[in-house]
């Protein structure tokens, strides 16, 4: 990719993106994303993502059943790298 919009990405022997224009990606057991550009994101007992990247931006979620589509409310925080197909 090249020009103005151009990214560059990194994957790791596994397929996981590791790197996006210098922000590193964490993954733990069964490839679950661990961490984004250094900050460390949250899980709950069920498994769904309590903080992390949605959106261009970090979140806090919180769940009124055990499943994501039980997602009641998001809170963003800090702006993230916004990744582009062009």
């Amino acid at each position: 990719m090249t020009g103005k919009n151009a990214q560059a990405y990194v994957y790791d022997p596994g397929g996981n993106m590791s790197d996006m224009d210098g922000e590193p990606f964490g993954y733990g057991a069964g490839n679950r994303l661990t961490s984004y550009g250094g900050q460390a994101l949250t899980y709950d007992a069920d498994g769904n993502m309590t903080y992390g990247p949605l959106g261009g931006a970090f979140a806090h979620f919180e769940y009124d059943g055990p499943t994501v589509a039980n997602v009641r409310a998001i809170a963003y925080e800090r702006r993230l790298p916004v990744m582009s197909a062009e």
